[in-house]
């Protein structure tokens, strides 16, 4: 957004609202923080420019789309003095943002991711089935000859 004071008096520009998903960033040379809050003032020059940036945080939106209103008030150097009518004017921009969801990643439909779970419970409770007999039958010839320890690293 740029903001240019036509005029030949000064203004003072100040944020007047902005919605909490906007920020407001100024790169004027003058300023104390590059961060515009409400109510702070930036006098503008007369002929000069003022320009500021909008970053919408998605983070905080929903997916879908949002529509917010920034405003701006502008106040002439006239209106300090007396007798001069200076006008108070606003400016406002319509801000409309489009948020798409995250993709997904998963290419398995809930069938398969469903099969795929089953079997890997069913290879886990073999599994510990399996440790429990070598465990339990150790002592026996057949299975002292296998090597217990080895079997029970290869079936976990």
């Amino acid at each position: 957004i740029i903001l240019s004071n036509r005029e030949i008096l000064d203004a003072t520009v100040f944020l007047k609202n902005r919605p909490s998903w906007i920020g407001i960033r100024n790169d004027v040379a003058n300023s104390t923080s590059n961060t515009l809050g409400e109510g702070e003032e930036l006098v503008l020059l007369a002929g000069e420019n003022i320009a500021f940036d909008l970053a919408v945080r998605t983070e905080q939106l929903e997916a879908g789309t949002a529509l917010g209103t920034v405003s701006f008030g502008v106040l002439y150097a006239a209106q300090n003095h007396p007798g001069c009518s200076g006008a108070r004017k606003d400016i406002s921009f319509d801000v409309f943002v489009r948020v798409t969801p995250p993709p997904s990643l998963n290419q398995l439909s809930d069938g398969i991711r469903g099969a795929g779970l089953a079997l890997m419970g069913i290879i886990i409770l073999s599994s510990m089935l399996f440790s429990a007999w070598v465990f339990r039958y150790r002592r026996i010839r057949v299975v002292r000859a296998s090597q217990v320890s080895v079997s029970v690293h290869f079936i976990a």
